[in-house]
């Protein structure tokens, strides 16, 4: 079963790490987890889809709004955990945050 949900406490990025880290190579999770509370304040969601229990997927975004493209979603990252890739979970999860 696949499901998505908004992360929204410090457990949950440190669990979001092991994927997250696939893409932000150059973050240890000390730094990540801070770096992400912080960008959370300025309006960075991280979401993540789930695999059954596992998380698979995540993306950071962010819901702007500019004189150019009006109210838009701003995808900062996106990663599927190596072992999950070409399932389309990005692509699942992408047309989650379109919604």
């Amino acid at each position: 079963m696949i499901s998505i949900k908004k992360l929204k406490n410090e457990d949950e990025l440190r669990q979001s790490y092991t994927v997250m880290n696939q893409l932000r190579t150059h973050l240890d999770e000390e730094s990540y987890v801070r770096t992400v509370k912080q960008m959370m304040n300025d309006g960075y969601t991280l979401f993540a889809l789930y695999e059954g229990k596992s998380m698979v997927c995540v993306a950071g975004a962010s819901i702007c709004l500019n004189l150019y493209y009006g109210r838009h979603v701003w995808v900062y990252d996106l990663v599927t955990d190596a072992q999950h890739r070409s399932k389309g979970y990005g692509e699942k999860l992408l047309a989650y945050l379109e919604y």
